[in-house]
């Protein structure tokens, strides 16, 4: 009876300590995502988030909602409880093993009772342990990242979405002014005013104008399923907040890739799979040696007679000595470094890419913000008064009017490419490397 009773409170202890430590390392991580990227993770339950939906929603609204519905939130947070309970598990020693045999003899019962225990689970305890904190620390910080890359993921997405709803609202104007301008080239026609190829012209220009206005709207649908993928909802029944004005950003402040490298979560993983591979490499031959061999107690009755005494099972490495075990792991661990070298080559060129990016694409929405489209606006109400005064004609203005629909796209577009660089540069500083994206600009 109280061998039942000791064996309920080991389990009992064994799940508390389970628990504490999955509670313990889902703390570390929200905690990680509210410093890097300032966002709660878990702040809304379903109907929260639901109601949040109802109204129009901003990138920080968007971000809370996706914390608490996006599946691959609770993949990651899934897979930290795996290696939580794997880290537990590291530091418990293997059940022995209880062997009875009994057997009649001439009329006498034989008894054999051996108790095993496997040597490796005792001498290999303090590597596996040190290899499975190194498997956990890899763990959080790929959950840590993978969660940080959500929040950029979705303010992206949001972004796109907003931003492919005002290039929809531009593509609407040129087809009206397309549409206006081909109703007077055709009014004109048959007063006999303008030639044939003048209406075609204007025909032609009005066809673009539609065909651009379907493009608009197809990425406008794309970039709004995309978010909902993130939100759990249909992409149609959103409404965005507006997006902020733009403040063209100050110049990158000195050592920028340092901080970049320090803060990086994928070179954290790394070098926790490193240390793992490491320990693992360490205790590779052991394994083999020690796979079979057992301490344990043997009691045996026998014709009258009663015994107990050890016994020590060795493992003859008469086949196997553990050398293939051991490259394997030294090759594991080769692989584990190539991979961390590779990722910091990784890390710097985007760092050094996203750095050149940002400073180009700053002068160039300057220069479309500042005097591009200012320039544009300016003709056509220079067009527009020669016009009035009856210097040019309608068909002048018209090309006024889309030079200046064309700066104005211009413009949008040069911001939506500043906009996604800066998240970049935040993904970067908040410790994740940015995923490659191919999303069609607006």
């Amino acid at each position: 009876m109280r061998a039942i009773v000791g064996l309920v409170f080991v389990l009992l202890v064994s799940c508390t300590s389970v628990a504490s430590r999955v509670e313990r390392e889902r703390e570390q991580v929200a905690s990680e995502l509210r410093a890097r990227a300032g966002s709660e993770l878990e702040a809304l339950d379903e109907a929260r988030a639901k109601e949040w939906l109802a109204q129009p929603l901003g990138p920080d609204q968007a971000v809370a909602v996706a914390l608490a519905l996006d599946p691959r939130a609770r993949e990651a947070l899934a897979e930290l409880d795996i290696s939580s309970a794997r880290r537990v598990r590291s530091g418990l020693i293997r059940n022995p093993a209880l062997q009875l045999g009994l057997a009649r003899l001439d009329g006498e019962t034989d008894l054999d009772l051996d108790l095993m225990q496997p040597l490796a689970e005792l001498l290999t305890l303090g590597a596996r342990v040190e290899r499975a904190e190194g498997e956990l620390l890899a763990e959080r910080a790929r959950a840590a990242r993978t969660l940080v890359r959500l929040v950029h993921d979705v303010r992206r997405d949001w972004l796109d979405a907003a931003l492919a709803e005002r290039a929809e609202v531009l593509a609407r104007e040129r087809v009206e002014a397309e549409a206006a301008a081909t109703r007077l080239a055709d009014e004109l026609h048959r007063a006999g005013n303008v030639v044939d190829s003048v209406l075609t012209l204007s025909q032609l220009a009005l066809a673009d104008a539609r065909s651009r206005l379907a493009l608009a709207e197809t990425r406008t649908t794309a970039a709004r399923e995309r978010l909902a993928r993130h939100l759990g909802i249909d992409g149609a029944q959103t409404e965005l907040a507006p997006v902020p004005e733009l403040a063209l950003p100050r110049v990158l402040s000195g050592g920028f890739a340092t901080k970049v490298e320090a803060a990086s979560l994928e070179l954290q993983e790394a070098r926790a799979r490193v240390e793992a591979s490491a320990h693992a490499a360490g205790v590779a031959r052991w394994d083999v040696l020690l796979e079979r061999s057992s301490l344990g107690l043997t009691a045996r009755k026998e014709e009258g007679r009663e015994g107990a005494g050890p016994t020590l099972a060795l493992t003859l490495p008469l086949f196997d000595d553990g050398s293939a075990a051991s490259a394997e792991a030294r090759a594991r661990l080769a692989v584990a470094l190539a991979r961390h070298a590779s990722l910091e080559l990784e890390l710097r060129e985007s760092v050094h890419t996203a750095e050149s990016r940002f400073a180009a694409t700053v002068e160039r929405v300057r220069l479309a913000r500042d005097e591009h489209a200012p320039a544009a606006s300016r003709h056509l109400d220079e067009v527009l008064r020669q016009y009035n005064a009856m210097q040019v004609g309608v068909f002048d203005v018209l090309d006024a009017r889309r030079g200046e629909l064309d700066a104005q796209e211009s413009a949008l577009q040069l911001e939506r490419e500043l906009r996604l660089v800066s998240l970049d540069l935040d993904e970067l500083l908040a410790g994740s490397l940015p995923s490659t994206r191919r999303n069609p600009t607006p």
